[in-house]
Protein backbone atom coordinates (compact mmCIF):
# COMPACT_ATOMS: atom_id res chain seq x y z
CA UNK A 1 0.00 0.00 0.00
CA UNK A 2 0.96 3.79 -0.95
CA UNK A 3 2.16 6.61 1.36
CA UNK A 4 -0.95 7.74 -0.55
CA UNK A 5 -3.74 5.19 -0.30
CA UNK A 6 -2.44 4.60 3.59
CA UNK A 7 -2.89 8.68 4.40
CA UNK A 8 -6.51 9.09 2.92
CA UNK A 9 -6.99 5.81 4.95
CA UNK A 10 -6.15 7.70 8.07
CA UNK A 11 -7.54 10.85 7.45
CA UNK A 12 -11.09 9.09 6.51
CA UNK A 13 -10.63 7.35 10.34
CA UNK A 14 -9.76 10.30 11.98
CA UNK A 15 -11.87 12.97 10.41
CA UNK A 16 -11.67 16.16 13.04
CA UNK A 17 -8.73 15.08 14.26
CA UNK A 18 -5.45 17.45 14.20
CA UNK A 19 -2.74 15.25 12.82
CA UNK A 20 0.63 16.82 13.18
CA UNK A 21 3.37 15.82 11.00
CA UNK A 22 5.28 13.61 13.78
CA UNK A 23 2.35 11.81 14.14
CA UNK A 24 1.19 10.93 10.90
CA UNK A 25 5.08 10.41 9.92
CA UNK A 26 5.22 7.58 13.09
CA UNK A 27 1.86 5.63 11.91
CA UNK A 28 2.73 5.40 8.59
CA UNK A 29 6.23 4.77 9.55
CA UNK A 30 8.22 6.94 6.50
CA UNK A 31 9.59 10.68 6.34
CA UNK A 32 7.87 13.56 6.68
CA UNK A 33 8.77 15.13 2.77
CA UNK A 34 6.93 11.17 1.53
CA UNK A 35 4.09 12.38 3.52
CA UNK A 36 4.33 15.96 2.47
CA UNK A 37 4.16 14.55 -1.21
CA UNK A 38 1.41 12.88 -0.55
CA UNK A 39 -0.42 15.72 0.54
CA UNK A 40 0.30 17.47 -2.57
CA UNK A 41 -0.98 14.55 -4.76
CA UNK A 42 -4.10 14.49 -2.47
CA UNK A 43 -4.66 18.36 -2.95
CA UNK A 44 -4.52 17.68 -7.25
CA UNK A 45 -6.75 15.18 -6.91
CA UNK A 46 -9.10 17.44 -5.05
CA UNK A 47 -9.64 15.14 -2.43
CA UNK A 48 -9.38 18.34 0.30
CA UNK A 49 -10.62 21.48 0.49
CA UNK A 50 -7.71 23.37 3.43
CA UNK A 51 -8.27 27.29 4.77
CA UNK A 52 -6.35 29.21 7.04
CA UNK A 53 -7.10 32.64 5.94
CA UNK A 54 -6.93 35.76 8.10
CA UNK A 55 -9.46 38.48 7.35
CA UNK A 56 -10.27 42.04 8.68
CA UNK A 57 -11.58 45.47 7.28
CA UNK A 58 -10.54 48.68 7.77
CA UNK A 59 -12.49 51.23 9.90
CA UNK A 60 -11.15 54.67 10.10
CA UNK A 61 -7.61 54.23 10.84
CA UNK A 62 -8.34 50.84 12.75
CA UNK A 63 -8.15 47.56 11.48
CA UNK A 64 -11.06 45.21 12.14
CA UNK A 65 -10.04 41.51 12.33
CA UNK A 66 -12.57 39.02 11.34
CA UNK A 67 -11.29 36.20 10.94
CA UNK A 68 -8.53 35.27 13.63
CA UNK A 69 -6.04 31.91 13.52
CA UNK A 70 -8.59 29.77 11.34
CA UNK A 71 -7.01 26.17 10.04
CA UNK A 72 -9.07 23.88 8.94
CA UNK A 73 -9.49 20.63 6.21
CA UNK A 74 -12.51 19.60 4.36
CA UNK A 75 -12.60 16.13 2.94
CA UNK A 76 -14.19 15.63 -0.39
CA UNK A 77 -18.00 14.68 -0.34
CA UNK A 78 -18.00 15.67 3.17
CA UNK A 79 -21.09 17.54 4.53
CA UNK A 80 -20.23 20.35 7.02
CA UNK A 81 -22.08 22.56 8.33
CA UNK A 82 -20.25 26.04 10.06
CA UNK A 83 -22.66 27.36 13.10
CA UNK A 84 -22.40 30.49 15.04
CA UNK A 85 -23.55 33.77 16.24
CA UNK A 86 -24.11 37.32 13.69
CA UNK A 87 -20.60 38.56 14.44
CA UNK A 88 -18.84 35.23 14.71
CA UNK A 89 -17.22 35.72 11.24
CA UNK A 90 -19.20 32.37 9.87
CA UNK A 91 -20.38 34.44 6.49
CA UNK A 92 -17.42 36.19 6.24
CA UNK A 93 -15.76 32.20 6.17
CA UNK A 94 -18.66 31.45 3.81
CA UNK A 95 -17.42 34.17 1.06
CA UNK A 96 -13.09 33.33 1.37
CA UNK A 97 -14.69 29.52 1.44
CA UNK A 98 -16.69 30.34 -2.22
CA UNK A 99 -13.96 33.05 -3.64
CA UNK A 100 -16.25 35.83 -3.22
CA UNK A 101 -14.17 37.60 -0.96
CA UNK A 102 -9.97 37.64 -1.02
CA UNK A 103 -8.21 36.84 2.44
CA UNK A 104 -5.32 39.36 3.98
CA UNK A 105 -3.21 36.33 4.66
CA UNK A 106 -2.62 32.83 4.62
CA UNK A 107 -3.43 30.13 2.47
CA UNK A 108 -6.33 28.64 1.09
CA UNK A 109 -6.73 25.06 -1.51
CA UNK A 110 -9.42 24.10 -2.84
CA UNK A 111 -9.79 21.19 -5.44
CA UNK A 112 -5.93 21.30 -5.87
CA UNK A 113 -6.04 25.11 -6.90
CA UNK A 114 -3.54 27.49 -4.22
CA UNK A 115 -6.65 30.16 -4.50
CA UNK A 116 -4.41 32.28 -1.68
CA UNK A 117 -2.29 32.69 -5.51
CA UNK A 118 -5.35 33.39 -7.92
CA UNK A 119 -6.09 36.17 -9.82
CA UNK A 120 -9.63 37.66 -9.77
CA UNK A 121 -9.89 36.81 -13.41
CA UNK A 122 -9.49 33.35 -12.72
CA UNK A 123 -11.75 33.50 -9.25
CA UNK A 124 -14.31 34.04 -11.40
CA UNK A 125 -13.48 30.74 -13.21
CA UNK A 126 -13.69 28.97 -10.26
CA UNK A 127 -16.99 30.47 -9.07
CA UNK A 128 -18.42 29.63 -12.24
CA UNK A 129 -17.48 25.83 -12.87
CA UNK A 130 -16.48 24.82 -9.19
CA UNK A 131 -18.64 26.23 -6.81
CA UNK A 132 -22.31 26.45 -6.18
CA UNK A 133 -24.31 28.82 -4.44
CA UNK A 134 -27.73 28.46 -2.86
CA UNK A 135 -29.11 32.03 -0.85
CA UNK A 136 -31.77 32.63 1.31
CA UNK A 137 -32.60 35.29 -0.33
CA UNK A 138 -32.80 33.16 -3.90
CA UNK A 139 -31.67 35.70 -6.15
CA UNK A 140 -34.47 34.45 -8.74
CA UNK A 141 -34.46 36.45 -12.20
CA UNK A 142 -38.21 37.34 -11.83
CA UNK A 143 -39.02 38.09 -15.53
CA UNK A 144 -38.09 34.51 -16.01
CA UNK A 145 -39.62 31.40 -15.40
CA UNK A 146 -38.86 28.29 -13.26
CA UNK A 147 -37.15 26.44 -16.65
CA UNK A 148 -35.62 29.89 -17.83
CA UNK A 149 -34.10 30.32 -14.10
CA UNK A 150 -32.68 26.73 -14.24
CA UNK A 151 -30.72 26.35 -17.41
CA UNK A 152 -28.96 30.00 -17.25
CA UNK A 153 -25.62 28.88 -15.60
CA UNK A 154 -26.03 26.28 -18.29
CA UNK A 155 -26.49 27.98 -21.21
CA UNK A 156 -23.39 30.81 -19.44
CA UNK A 157 -21.10 27.59 -20.21
CA UNK A 158 -21.79 27.25 -23.40
CA UNK A 159 -24.50 24.38 -24.21
CA UNK A 160 -27.75 25.13 -26.64
CA UNK A 161 -31.23 25.78 -25.18
CA UNK A 162 -32.11 22.24 -26.23
CA UNK A 163 -29.29 20.61 -24.45
CA UNK A 164 -29.69 22.44 -21.29
CA UNK A 165 -33.58 21.64 -20.99
CA UNK A 166 -32.74 18.24 -21.53
CA UNK A 167 -30.07 18.13 -19.55
CA UNK A 168 -32.34 19.26 -16.45
CA UNK A 169 -35.90 17.21 -16.96
CA UNK A 170 -34.47 14.75 -14.14
CA UNK A 171 -33.26 17.00 -12.02
CA UNK A 172 -36.58 19.56 -12.03
CA UNK A 173 -39.06 16.37 -11.26
CA UNK A 174 -37.04 15.06 -8.61
CA UNK A 175 -37.19 18.46 -6.74
CA UNK A 176 -40.93 18.23 -7.65
CA UNK A 177 -40.57 21.32 -10.07
CA UNK A 178 -42.29 19.86 -13.23
CA UNK A 179 -45.56 21.17 -12.49
CA UNK A 180 -44.12 24.72 -12.41
CA UNK A 181 -42.27 24.57 -15.70
CA UNK A 182 -43.60 27.99 -16.83
CA UNK A 183 -43.94 29.68 -13.39
CA UNK A 184 -42.41 33.00 -12.89
CA UNK A 185 -40.78 33.56 -9.10
CA UNK A 186 -43.59 35.64 -8.05
CA UNK A 187 -46.11 32.66 -8.45
CA UNK A 188 -43.79 30.32 -6.57
CA UNK A 189 -44.21 29.14 -2.64
CA UNK A 190 -41.13 30.41 -0.30
CA UNK A 191 -40.37 26.09 -0.32
CA UNK A 192 -41.00 25.75 -4.57
CA UNK A 193 -38.27 29.22 -4.40
CA UNK A 194 -35.78 27.61 -2.62
CA UNK A 195 -36.19 23.86 -4.91
CA UNK A 196 -35.46 25.63 -7.69
CA UNK A 197 -32.41 27.28 -6.82
CA UNK A 198 -31.14 24.24 -5.43
CA UNK A 199 -31.90 22.59 -8.60
CA UNK A 200 -30.17 25.55 -10.74
CA UNK A 201 -26.77 24.81 -8.35
CA UNK A 202 -27.31 21.18 -8.63
CA UNK A 203 -26.84 21.28 -12.32
CA UNK A 204 -24.30 22.77 -12.04
CA UNK A 205 -22.20 19.70 -10.46
CA UNK A 206 -20.14 21.96 -8.52
CA UNK A 207 -17.07 20.50 -6.43
CA UNK A 208 -18.28 22.89 -3.69
CA UNK A 209 -22.01 23.46 -2.84
CA UNK A 210 -22.55 26.29 -0.21
CA UNK A 211 -25.59 26.66 1.32
CA UNK A 212 -26.64 29.76 2.99
CA UNK A 213 -28.67 28.46 5.87
CA UNK A 214 -30.95 27.63 2.61
CA UNK A 215 -33.24 24.45 4.31
CA UNK A 216 -33.62 25.12 7.57
CA UNK A 217 -37.29 26.53 7.51
CA UNK A 218 -38.17 24.38 5.02
CA UNK A 219 -41.16 21.44 5.74
CA UNK A 220 -40.63 17.76 6.34
CA UNK A 221 -41.64 16.45 2.61
CA UNK A 222 -39.30 19.21 0.47
CA UNK A 223 -36.25 18.71 3.13
CA UNK A 224 -36.72 14.71 1.97
CA UNK A 225 -36.74 16.03 -1.88
CA UNK A 226 -33.29 18.23 -1.06
CA UNK A 227 -31.77 15.10 0.27
CA UNK A 228 -32.75 12.80 -2.35
CA UNK A 229 -31.42 15.21 -4.92
CA UNK A 230 -28.26 15.70 -3.07
CA UNK A 231 -27.53 12.07 -2.71
CA UNK A 232 -29.03 11.11 -6.43
CA UNK A 233 -27.65 14.43 -8.28
CA UNK A 234 -23.72 15.05 -6.22
CA UNK A 235 -22.95 12.52 -4.00
CA UNK A 236 -19.48 13.46 -4.79
CA UNK A 237 -19.71 17.11 -3.76
CA UNK A 238 -18.87 19.13 -0.50
CA UNK A 239 -21.47 20.36 1.04
CA UNK A 240 -21.17 23.29 3.51
CA UNK A 241 -23.75 25.12 4.97
CA UNK A 242 -24.45 28.12 7.16
CA UNK A 243 -26.82 27.59 10.10
CA UNK A 244 -28.39 29.13 13.09
CA UNK A 245 -30.35 26.29 14.18
CA UNK A 246 -28.84 23.24 15.41
CA UNK A 247 -31.57 20.84 14.38
CA UNK A 248 -31.18 21.38 10.45
CA UNK A 249 -27.43 20.71 10.31
CA UNK A 250 -26.85 17.99 13.63
CA UNK A 251 -26.89 15.21 10.80
CA UNK A 252 -23.79 16.92 9.27
CA UNK A 253 -19.97 14.94 8.90
CA UNK A 254 -18.84 17.35 10.97
CA UNK A 255 -19.64 21.15 12.32
CA UNK A 256 -17.90 24.28 12.70
CA UNK A 257 -18.17 26.51 15.52
CA UNK A 258 -17.38 29.87 15.27
CA UNK A 259 -16.90 32.68 18.41
CA UNK A 260 -15.47 35.95 17.67
CA UNK A 261 -13.34 35.25 14.17
CA UNK A 262 -12.25 31.94 15.54
CA UNK A 263 -12.97 28.38 15.35
CA UNK A 264 -14.11 27.09 18.95
CA UNK A 265 -14.49 23.45 17.68
CA UNK A 266 -15.07 21.44 14.54
CA UNK A 267 -16.24 17.98 15.09
CA UNK A 268 -19.65 15.41 14.56
CA UNK A 269 -22.83 16.60 16.74
CA UNK A 270 -22.55 13.88 19.34
CA UNK A 271 -19.15 14.93 19.98
CA UNK A 272 -19.53 18.68 20.39
CA UNK A 273 -22.43 17.86 23.17
CA UNK A 274 -20.01 16.03 25.17
CA UNK A 275 -17.26 18.55 24.80
CA UNK A 276 -17.69 22.10 23.52
CA UNK A 277 -19.98 24.47 26.61
CA UNK A 278 -20.98 27.09 23.39
CA UNK A 279 -22.72 24.38 21.10
CA UNK A 280 -24.13 22.37 24.07
CA UNK A 281 -25.49 25.76 25.66
CA UNK A 282 -27.06 26.66 22.24
CA UNK A 283 -28.49 22.83 21.92
CA UNK A 284 -30.27 22.69 25.18
CA UNK A 285 -31.62 25.98 25.04
CA UNK A 286 -33.27 25.75 21.46
CA UNK A 287 -34.26 21.80 22.39
CA UNK A 288 -36.09 23.19 25.68
CA UNK A 289 -37.91 26.25 24.22
CA UNK A 290 -38.66 24.50 20.62
CA UNK A 291 -37.59 27.35 18.36
CA UNK A 292 -35.27 30.65 18.19
CA UNK A 293 -31.68 30.70 16.19
CA UNK A 294 -28.03 30.93 17.80
CA UNK A 295 -28.27 34.52 18.64
CA UNK A 296 -31.79 34.21 20.84
CA UNK A 297 -30.23 31.40 22.59
CA UNK A 298 -26.71 31.22 23.21
CA UNK A 299 -23.15 33.02 22.21
CA UNK A 300 -22.63 36.75 22.23
CA UNK A 301 -22.50 38.60 19.16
Amino acid sequence: MTVKSRLLEILEKEKGETLSGEKLAEELHCTRAAIWKAVKSLREEGYMIEAGPNKGYMLGEERLPILKDINFQVNKGEYVAILGPSGSGKTTLMNMIGCMDVMDSGEYYLDGMAIHKTKEDDLTMVRNQKIGFIFQNYQLIPTYNVMQNIIMPLLMRGMTHEEAEEKCKNTIKLLGLDHRIGHKPNELSGGQKQRLCIARALLKKPKVLILDDSTSAVDTATDAKIRKAFATEIPGTTKIIIAQRISSIQDADRIIVMDNGKIDAFAPHEELLRTNEIYKEVYEAQTQTGGGDFDENGGES
